[in-house]
């Protein structure tokens, strides 16, 4: 598993420096821009304060008429909810920019898009995925200022950072050094570097480790930690604490380990940094478990492992919560078990002594007992903080049936347009037939204009909504069944969503008797004919 000082340092932030000029004669643009700058320095101070700043900012910026301001406040909505390691909620903004810069062919956020998603695939340790999108990022951007070097040097930067991670996290070390190398040779002295070059030191610092040179892995994690004397930059700092606690316990200096990984679980805690908390958490389990303290590194083993539900599962803030209220009831109960165990000693020896001492002892078992009733109470609570959570993850489930209907209420909005522009093309046909000699050319490009766009535009758009949901799902299928056509691929994202064959029939405008026969021709080519497996069920599973 790849540690958390190569996790954090693909913040988005080289991304979201730009702010565009707006024309807007109420100066709404320049509100939008005050807002985005207290959002970010309130941040670190009250997280959910700087999350509503930027929802104001997204808001004011949709009322107004500058498409660049409006997807920059929501990149940086979407960078928000990142950091903080909310990832469903970042996915949900980033998809949002490429689904309307797909709508205005705007190469430059296709680009800033398919980063994004890059950046949440590799943050997930998804990293042929992530790779994927990194190398559609890198091709928009090409097509848009024709060369690498007409990319602004923020991007060149994040892009050699990031496929140096990817390259470590398949184990392509030496690409990976030198992905790295060359985005710190492209460094200069400007402030607006530190971030990127914390960075890209601290990731060599960890190729480094990776080759076994422990001396300059230090040293790049010390030029890390350099690069932040200028900065109050919590994230990074604490990316750069847990890296050094790693190689310390690598080398078996437990005792400066601890130090630097409770420094930055204290610096990841502050701004509520649930990645960075779970790599910390398991790191610390470990640490604890050498030096043979078996309560602590269980405590820590559970919390990494509520972490990794959290970010896996993608639940709110409110599980975050449960979890970080289960690991407050391990340490007081731990506390009152070794406060428990010292007094015990002292009473065994005072008894010996003085009989009045054994008063004094009993008092004090008696009141470590309500103590220890208490922390039952408050276990019986966190159960029923389980049940409460339990109900919601059901209501987080209906959501996504919902969004499924949704969707399929899109495709059959989309597939209805599509019949529309047929009709249009049939009229235009006719008229083509019936009018005047001298316009037949200009009809002739109409209606092969109207038949190309008519072509694909639906089913574009329902792959990209049904894309969103199911990740994955129609590059697997085509990847396995290459000769798929595209009403093979729709028909397989109907069947996916689990629709009958009336209901496909209805949506699609088709008779039943045509949906079916899509479906037998649908079951050849994915060699289902001889199978007792019903269509249905090979892609519930699938």
């Amino acid at each position: 598993m790849l540690s958390i000082s190569l996790l954090v340092g693909l913040l988005p932030q080289v991304l979201s420096k730009q702010i565009p000029n707006s024309s807007d004669p109420r100066g709404d643009s320049i509100q939008v821009v005050e807002l985005l700058d207290r959002s970010k320095a309130e941040l670190s101070k009250d997280y959910k304060k700087g999350i509503e700043l930027a929802k104001e900012a997204k808001l004011l910026a949709e009322q107004g008429t500058d498409q660049g301001l409006i997807m920059q406040s929501t990149l940086n909505l979407g960078t928000l909810y990142f950091n903080l390691g909310l990832y469903d909620k970042a996915t949900d903004f980033f998809t949002e920019i490429l689904q309307t810069a797909t709508k205005n062919q705007d190469d430059e956020w296709m680009g800033k898009g398919y980063y994004q998603l890059g950046v949440i695939r590799l943050v997930m340790e998804d990293y042929e995925l992530a790779k994927n999108h990194f190398v559609k990022a890198k091709k928009f951007f090409l097509k848009k200022h024709k060369s690498f070097d007409q990319i602004s040097l923020n991007i060149k930067l994040g892009f050699h950072n990031n496929f140096g991670v990817v390259y470590l996290g398949l184990g392509e070390l030496e690409l990976a050094k030198s992905e790295i190398e060359a985005g710190i040779a492209l460094l200069d002295e400007r402030e607006e570097f530190i971030i990127v070059s914390t960075q890209l030191f601290n990731n060599l610092g960890d190729v480094y480790f990776k080759l076994g040179d422990s001396a300059a892995a230090f040293e790049s994690y010390f030029k890390a930690k350099d690069q932040l004397r200028l900065m109050d930059q919590a994230q990074l700092e604490a990316m750069v604490n847990i890296s050094l606690g790693k190689i310390f316990m690598a080398q078996g200096d437990l005792e400066e380990a601890l130090i630097y990984f409770h420094e930055g679980f204290v610096l990841a805690n502050s701004f509520q940094g649930y990645s960075h908390l779970k790599h910390i958490s398991t790191n610390l389990s470990e640490l604890y478990e050498q030096l043979d303290q078996r309560d602590s590194a269980f405590t820590y083993l559970q919390l990494s492992k509520a972490y990794q539900d959290s970010l896996n599962l993608k639940k709110t803030t409110e599980k975050v919560l449960q979890e970080e209220m289960l690991i407050a009831f391990s340490e007081e109960k731990s506390q009152l078990k070794r406060f428990y165990d010292r007094n015990k000693a002292v009473f065994y020896v005072v008894i010996m002594f003085l009989i009045a001492a054994l008063l004094i002892g009993m008092n004090r078992v008696i009141l470590i007992k309500k103590n220890l009733k208490h922390v039952e109470s408050k276990k019986d609570n966190l159960q029923n903080l389980a049940v409460q959570v339990q109900h919601e993850n059901t209501e987080l489930k209906l959501e996504v049936e919902q969004t499924k209907k949704d969707m399929t209420l899109k495709a059959m909005q989309a597939i209805q347009k599509e019949g529309t522009l047929k009709q249009l093309a049939e009229t235009l046909t006719k008229s083509n037939h019936s009018g005047k000699p001298v316009h037949q050319q200009e009809l002739e490009r109409l209606l092969d204009e109207l038949k190309i766009d008519q072509s694909g535009n639906a089913l574009s758009d329902f792959e990209l909504r049904f894309g969103s949901l199911y990740v994955g799902f129609f590059e697997k299928l085509m990847e396995e069944f290459p000769n798929l056509s595209l009403n093979d691929r729709r028909l397989s994202a109907f069947l996916k969503l689990q629709l009958t064959t009336k209901e496909i029939a209805a949506i699609t405008g088709q008779s039943i008797r045509a949906v079916e026969l899509g479906r037998i021709r649908l079951r050849k080519k994915i060699a289902l004919t001889n199978s007792n497996k019903s269509l249905n069920e090979f892609f519930l599973d699938y």
